[in-house]
Order: structure tokens, then sequence, then C-alpha cells
């Protein structure tokens, strides 16, 4: 299963999520939510509980 990443390719923190996840292994989709715009629920439904990236704390 893919995770899915909704970045602006200008956005610094976006870019550095984006690597870190590359250098991981995990497999991702990516999508730019400024030229594809996801609806309130899939916001809600993707959305990662609180503890679950601990090293951006």
């Amino acid at each position: 299963m893919a995770i899915t990443i909704y970045r602006n390719p200008c956005c610094s923190t976006s870019r550095m999520i984006l690597e870190l996840i590359i250098e991981s292994g995990v497999a991702h989709n990516v999508a730019l939510y400024l030229d594809d715009i996801p609806d309130r629920a899939t916001i809600v439904i993707g959305r990662p509980p609180e503890n679950a990236l601990p090293f951006l704390s």
C-alpha cells in the first residue's frame, strides 16, 4: 500500500518530507494540492495519527 503526500514543490518542508519518504523506500504517490485540490473527506480520512511523524516534533 502506498502513501500519498499532498505537497507544494515551493515549500521547503514539503521537499524535506518527500526526500525522507524517498530515502526510506516507502511506496508513495505525490499529489500537487495546488493543482489538484483534495476534498475535505480525503484530507480528514487520510490524516495520520498525531504521533505518526515523531521526527518532526
